[in-house]
């Protein structure tokens, strides 16, 4: 048609073509961007996920060590509150057993460190007082008969304390009678089976006769003497007096060698 310009219709479908390829270039281009942000998107949303979890973890962490924290200091009450009454009842039974056992006026007390005292309140208020060599060996005994004692009543109400599941705890002293005088010999000898249910004794000649041997006599369940071989040729002999028996405490040995022989008093 010659109204028709052919060629400008030409001109504007090479236009045409042309703005379609570059727009599908720029298509492709965006796609790629696209995909790039995906999959980084993808990377981000694990990266959360995984800090996520570990924030979980952390906070069970942190209500653990909470836990531990909240149970460690009732576990510190629970023992402060036990310590008292410990303290407390230990504090009376040591009173009443030195109170039968010694003669002075004096009252022991307990420190928070379980160290033991004597006090006396003659100008009013208690005041500590400087124990004799004997009357600190006495207060130990009371001591160790109280924990014994304690530790029996609490067996016999089925209460268990922490330690070893026992409820016989025998007592063994060696030269318990030492330090001590005459009247305090006899009052240590006399009141000596009630510190525990077995008592072992080891004792040296001098410290058995007079007081201690008086004061145990028809109380003692067996009787032993330890005999010493000594090597040496010249040797003084010493004798001890048991149940009516004589024992050598000394004696020659048949050999080069010195030992201790342990022989059973045979009681009438």
């Amino acid at each position: 048609s010659p109204k028709e310009e052919i060629s400008g219709l030409e001109e504007e479908l090479k236009k045409t073509q042309s703005a379609i390829e570059a727009d599908i270039l720029e298509l492709a281009t965006v796609n790629a961007a696209i995909k790039q942000h995906q999959h980084r998107l993808t990377e981000i949303e694990h990266e959360i996920a995984r800090h996520r979890g570990n924030e979980a973890r952390q906070q069970l962490a942190q209500r653990r060590v909470n836990a531990a924290y909240e149970t460690l200091s009732r576990i510190e009450e629970s023992r402060a509150r036990f310590e008292t009454t410990i303290r407390a009842a230990l504090l009376k039974k040591v009173r009443h057993l030195f109170d039968i056992v010694s003669y002075t006026p004096y009252v022991p007390d307990i420190t928070d460190g379980y160290a033991l005292r004597l006090l006396e309140s003659a100008g009013g208020a208690p005041l500590p007082v400087a124990a004799s060599q004997g009357e600190s060996q006495i207060l130990s005994l009371c001591f160790i008969g109280a924990m014994i004692e304690l530790a029996r009543e609490y067996h016999a109400r089925q209460e268990k304390l922490p330690g070893p599941n026992s409820s016989v705890y025998p007592l063994v002293m060696d030269s318990p009678f030492g330090s001590l005088g005459p009247t305090y010999r006899h009052q240590v000898a006399d009141h000596i089976s009630v510190l525990a249910d077995q008592v072992v004794v080891m004792v040296t000649n001098t410290q058995w006769r007079g007081e201690v041997e008086e004061s145990l006599k028809g109380r003692v369940g067996t009787s032993y003497v330890m005999e010493y071989f000594s090597p040496k040729e010249k040797i003084h002999s010493e004798t001890v007096d048991v149940n009516g028996q004589t024992f050598e405490l000394i004696r020659q040995s048949p050999n080069e060698f010195e030992y201790t022989q342990v022989r059973e008093v045979t009681h009438a």
